[in-house]
């Protein structure tokens, strides 16, 4: 019964750009279901960062895309990403969060496996090059 209360959101599809450059403002397409029998009555956010090959976070991004308001039913959106102009090369995680409008340090579950220690979720993999 719990489940079934409230939202449930569950990220259907996810795609985006693996080959990419430092400044670049990267197009996400996701498609989401809300399998719960209400909407998101908080404005929270669609955030993205890339984690290194050693486990630090690198271009934490809030975006202005929000799940406030989504009704049950299917969504589909397309997310900018900006990376910082001084980003440097490598091979990256990257990984999404719903958080808080405000703070990356509040987010917010899913209904998607591949959750990390801090909430966020693994969504796949990109190279940075100059």
């Amino acid at each position: 019964l719990v489940m079934k209360l409230g939202f449930r959101l569950v990220l259907r599809d996810i795609d985006f750009d693996e080959n990419v450059h430092p400044g670049s403002e990267i197009p996400v397409s996701m498609k989401w279901e809300n399998l719960g029998i209400a909407p998101p009555y908080r404005d929270h956010r669609i955030a993205f960062r890339l984690k290194d090959e050693s486990g630090n976070n690198k271009a934490v991004k809030i975006t202005e895309a929000t799940i406030l308001g989504w009704l049950p039913g299917e969504k589909n959106i397309i997310v900018k990403y900006k990376l910082p102009d001084d980003l440097q090369a490598g091979n990256f995680s990257l990984e999404m969060g719903v958080v808080f409008h405000s703070s990356i340090d509040h987010v917010i579950p899913i209904a998607n496996k591949g959750k990390t220690n801090d909430g966020w979720y693994a969504v796949g993999s990109m190279k940075v090059s100059d």
